[in-house]
């Protein structure tokens, strides 16, 4: 044909049979059908205009999107799905990489957002969560990151939780085996009968727990440690126990009590003070041949 060759209509160029063919089904609308497949073989295939796929979709090579972003809507509960199936032998996994490409890269570039949505009761789109990656330090072979959680309360975003370069931050109270505490910044609760609430094993630092006041804030009645008890438990237990269990350290003091100021160094508070008895407050036992021994400097004491 030299020229144009136009069916009218509804008519069909059919291949075949009668299920394999094209034809106008509407105006401005060209349909290409076939009973099994329909095969477009080029080495590239170049689509101009929106893509509406209602059916599955299989790619075997790299998809490249080089538009701004990818939509996938769903309105059935738990959907929309993303997987994700590694099915290689080996320990190697699946990932998701993003990547800041700059040309000109900075300390403290943001570099990577994953983010949660939900609407509020008045129909206005907020994120409430979200994990946002910094790049800290860029400098080659020196490069540091941080990783920061984002929660909102009461309406203000707020970085609760960081990871920079080794080091953890908690911006808010913490609870270990708790809910976060609404009277302490630290709370940690020990449900399982046994184990320690908390461990502290020293072995290289100078001192294993440090509690300081360092005099910004004046507080005038405020302590730096309380012991407190409220239990019922009858029981035989010690609320305090310093123990040095190594015969060879020889020089270890296991309490010592330093106070620079006119205050009591050691002040004992109680219903009554006795050797023993239901009601001692201080007890003193010792297997050597001195219980108590006191002294003062050039020996003026008791």
């Amino acid at each position: 044909v030299d020229g144009n060759l136009r069916i009218s209509s509804t008519n069909k160029l059919e291949f075949g049979d009668t299920g394999t063919y094209i034809h106008q089904s509407a105006d401005g609308v060209l349909d290409l059908v076939s009973d099994t497949e329909i095969e477009i073989n080029a080495t590239t295939i170049d689509m101009n205009g929106a893509l509406d796929l209602s059916g599955n979709g299989t790619i075997g090579g790299t998809l490249t999107v080089s538009g701004t972003q990818v939509d996938i809507q769903n309105a059935t509960g738990d959907r929309p799905i993303l997987n994700i199936e590694n099915q290689n032998t080996d320990n190697s996994p699946s990932a998701i990489n993003l990547y800041k490409n700059s040309s000109s890269p900075a300390n403290n570039d943001q570099i990577g957002d994953i983010s949660w949505y939900a609407k509020d009761d008045g129909a206005t789109k907020t994120r409430l969560l979200m994990l946002r990656g910094f790049q800290t330090n860029v400098s080659a072979s020196a490069d540091a990151s941080k990783l920061s959680v984002y929660t909102t309360k009461s309406g203000t975003e707020t970085e609760t939780l960081t990871l920079s370069s080794g080091d953890i931050k908690v911006s808010g109270a913490l609870g270990v085996g708790v809910d976060a505490p609404t009277d302490s910044i630290v709370k940690i609760q020990n449900d399982t009968s046994g184990d320690n609430a908390l461990f502290i094993n020293n072995r290289v630092a100078d001192v294993g727990l440090y509690i300081q006041h360092d005099g910004t804030h004046s507080n005038p009645n405020g302590g730096l440690l309380k012991v407190y008890s409220n239990s019922a438990a009858a029981g035989t237990r010690n609320l305090v126990e310093f123990v040095n269990d190594h015969a060879s350290a020889d020089a270890c003091t296991v309490l010592k009590l330093q106070n620079d100021g006119d205050a009591h160094t050691l002040n004992l508070d109680g219903v009554g003070m006795t050797s023993e008895g239901t009601d001692q407050r201080l007890k003193i036992h010792g297997s050597g041949d001195n219980y108590i021994l006191t002294g003062c400097y050039e020996d003026n004491g008791w």
